[in-house]
């Protein structure tokens, strides 16, 4: 019989339990048991675009039965009360219900510890009696004011536990509108009516709290909904106080009547105000707008940065010198929505917090994203994945790795076909393009995995990340399954990887898999590149278009948009896969392969080209420091023509960044190394990266297959085992195709 689900949780948690008490030290933190769950699901965030791992951040979890299959009849506890979060540790989260909805959807805060790209947590639910959690733990990093403005009355609830809920003011009549459209959840507060678009003092107040006084750092965030632009050259309070800190809003100039910006201003200490930076523009009207000021004291306190962010963009900035604390005095109400003498916000405001830190720009853009970008977060569909679901399976190793160095979180490529591996039948499928084919590790944990090429008459072509490659590691494909998991493709592509492409589109643009980079868009004469060539895996781009433009300067070119990931670094691996049809017969002219130019002029941050000695074509790739000077190296390595060759650069920048070592690879094997001196950055720039030629390069004469940026240096074992899994049969192997079978849970002491 069957093993279910829950029973095999719980068998686990004995285990692990078991072997706590044989000696292993347990962990402070409260830990979540799947087993004591009827449903879960796991969360990533391929949206994140910063470079900073954030800490103890808080990210907004959405889930309904139409996002992931979230089953809200399996919940045992009403409102979300049994809705619990655990990191990849399976250490229990501190987690805040903001909306719940069973109608639709439903909206959770989230404090991830340590949050970045490569984050994964899992949300558990269906358990009657759940560890407890408490709200305001999510709040705990630096924030003194969280409020949702959720409710439909006067007072509004505060969720850090530091400040005060908003309430209305004795003799002041409550003309406020509640329960109107908000950002986040159903629910705002709107200040602006027929009756009192002009009034004043109809707002909410929240009594003093020192902690929203006496700030040094600090930032200011909400967002605002607005309906109008005051035009009666008054300024209207958004938030704060006149005699602390404040965000306002008024007409930009004089003479306008018919716009508005939004603006900062605090007081020095006792004495005079500071002006602080404002909106560059008027926010919208009609649709809501992420608005935060952030004032950033440095660490000798001679001086403040203040900016001010639109959508989680720097919209403007200013230098404040010798900064004082804000406004400390000891009678101080923070009102929302008008003020004393004060004109009445024309608009709606919702998801107000006040931090005594200074929010990073990462930071920024994150709490933005996490609220409207839809691709910020990715939700796997709620019940997890239960391996013996799926109808069939095979196994796959690598012993054909040729390595001694363990490669983590390697990409593998992994080819299927009826006529490789025995058993395999396409019709056992239940997903077209593959969609239900997924793979684990020894361990049964799901691995990610980017279907490239689906075939159904030959080979089909599937990158998955495997968390530890060796000769003796072996991975199981299942497939037969139409209720499978979603998986995150992206994440195959999570370490280190800043920019791949595939290039297996008929036509421009060209996807880019990782989701840090932008694709490849058509460039100025896009019909002269035959996209959709055949390629080295799946499909490729041929610039030469059957030798019709290999002989001409032009702009047969694609480009990507501008990235910041492209360069700046200082380590970094470039590669790509080429397929020389001829060769230019010009000595040392450059032949445009990959470049990442700083600007509309010719120069550089880096670019691979190819270059003619004499008779012998080889590879060179050049960089520059400082935008000016650059610096080349050649492989040494003829590539030949008629053949596919895998070339990789690598410069490898030591700890101490003393030194650099530089490295040429051919087919996975070294074509040239040296040292660089005193290495620097990478110049950066604002012009777009450029595959195949254009801007003052011929054009390649060939194709040109996965284009590939790290801004990490790749070892020699990953850049042979890159080459073998492409293109040696004996790299991977492959057991035979079966019916998968139940066999109840096994455990293996080693």
């Amino acid at each position: 019989m069957m093993t279910n689900k829950i029973e095999r949780g719980r068998l686990a948690a004995l285990v692990v339990a078991g072997i706590l008490a044989l000696g292993a030290t347990p962990l402070m933190a409260t830990t979540i048991v799947p087993g004591d769950y009827a449903k879960s699901f796991a969360i990533t965030f391929p949206g994140y675009s910063g470079s900073e791992t954030l800490t103890d951040f808080p990210v907004l979890v959405k889930v309904s039965a139409a996002r992931n299959d979230f089953d809200y009849s399996a919940c045992q506890v009403a409102n979300g009360g049994d809705l619990r979060f655990a990191d990849a540790s399976g250490n229990l989260l501190s987690s805040e219900v903001d909306t719940w909805n069973t109608s639709g959807e439903s909206l959770v805060w989230v404090k991830v510890p340590s949050f970045s790209k490569d984050t994964v947590i899992t949300a558990y639910y269906g358990n009657a009696n759940p560890p407890a959690v408490t709200a305001s733990d999510v709040w705990s990093n630096g924030y003194v004011g969280v409020w949702h403005l959720n409710e439909s009355a006067a007072p509004l609830a505060e969720s850090s536990g530091i400040s005060t809920p908003f309430k209305v003011p004795q003799n002041v009549s409550d003309r406020t509108t509640y329960a109107a459209n908000g950002v986040a959840g159903s629910k705002s507060v709107s200040f602006y009516n027929d009756q009192y678009t002009a009034g004043m003092n109809r707002r909410l107040e929240a009594d003093d709290d020192p902690d929203l006084r006496g700030l040094m750092a600090f930032t200011v965030e909400l967002w605002v909904y607005q309906m109008a632009y005051r035009n009666d050259g008054k300024e209207a309070t958004v938030l704060g106080n006149q005699d602390n800190w404040k965000i306002y809003q008024r007409k930009i100039t004089q003479e306008d009547t018919e716009n508005g910006e939004l603006g900062s201003r605090w007081r020095k200490g006792e004495s005079d105000n500071v002006w602080g930076p404002r909106t560059s523009s008027a926010p919208a009207l009609n649709e809501w707008t992420y608005q935060t000021f952030v004032r950033d004291v440095n660490s000798d306190m001679t001086k403040a940065d203040c900016k001010w962010y639109c959508d989680g963009s720097l919209s403007s900035s200013s230098t404040e010198n010798n900064p004082q604390i804000t406004g400390n005095g000891s009678v101080v109400t923070n009102a929302l929505g008008s003020g004393d003498v004060m004109q009445v916000f024309p608009g709606s405001i919702d998801e107000v917090r006040v931090s005594n830190v200074a929010r990073s720009a990462d930071w920024v853009k994150a709490t933005h994203d996490c609220v409207m970008d839809e691709g910020f977060a990715f939700y796997a569909t709620t019940g997890g994945n239960d391996w013996a679901e799926y109808s069939h399976k095979f196994r796959v190793s690598f012993s054909g790795y040729a390595g001694s160095e363990t490669l983590t979180d390697f990409p593998v490529l992994v080819k299927i076909s009826e006529s490789s591996i025995t058993g395999f039948r396409y019709v056992d499928c239940k997903k077209p393009g593959g969609g239900d084919l997924r793979f684990s590790d020894s361990a049964g944990n799901l691995l990610a995995s980017e279907v490239d090429t689906w075939n159904t008459n030959g080979v089909s072509l599937v990158w998955v990340k495997v968390p530890a490659l060796t000769a003796s590691t072996r991975i199981t494909a299942y497939y037969g399954w139409n209720m499978s998991p979603a998986v995150d493709s992206k994440s195959v592509w999570a370490n280190g990887y800043v920019g791949v492409w595939h290039l297996n589109e008929s036509a421009a643009p060209m996807a880019e898999s990782s989701g840090v980079s932008t694709p490849f868009s058509a460039g100025t004469k896009p019909n002269l590149a035959n996209c959709g060539a055949s390629g080295i895996v799946g499909k490729s781009v041929d610039f030469d278009n059957n030798g019709s433009y290999g002989t001409s300067y032009g702009d047969t070119r694609l480009e990507a948009a501008d990235d910041d990931n492209l360069e700046g670094f200082t380590s970094f691996t470039v590669e790509c896969w080429t397929y020389q049809t001829s060769y230019w017969g010009d000595i040392n002219v450059g032949i445009g392969v990959l470049a990442k130019r700083t600007s509309a002029s010719d120069n550089r941050s880096w670019w691979i080209s190819q270059k003619n000695r004499a008779a012998d074509p080889v590879l060179a790739c050049s960089w520059s420091c400082d935008g000016v000077n650059s610096t080349t190296k050649n492989s040494e390595t003829l590539a030949a023509s008629g053949e596919w060759s895998h070339q990789v650069f690598v410069r490898d920048v030591n700890d101490n960044k003393t030194s650099a070592a530089l490295r040429w690879y051919f087919d996975g094997a070294g074509s040239g190394s040296w040292t660089e001196s005193d290495p620097q950055s990478i110049t950066n720039g604002a012009a777009p990266l450029i595959l195949g030629g254009g801007n003052g390069m011929r054009i390649f004469p060939g194709s040109i297959d996965e284009a590939r940026i790290s801004n990490v240096a790749r070892s020699a074992d990953w850049v042979k085992a890159t080459h073998d899994t492409v293109t040696e049969s004996s790299f991977a192997t492959y057991g035979e195709a079966k019916e998968n079978v139940e066999t109840g849970m096994f455990i293996i002491f080693r």
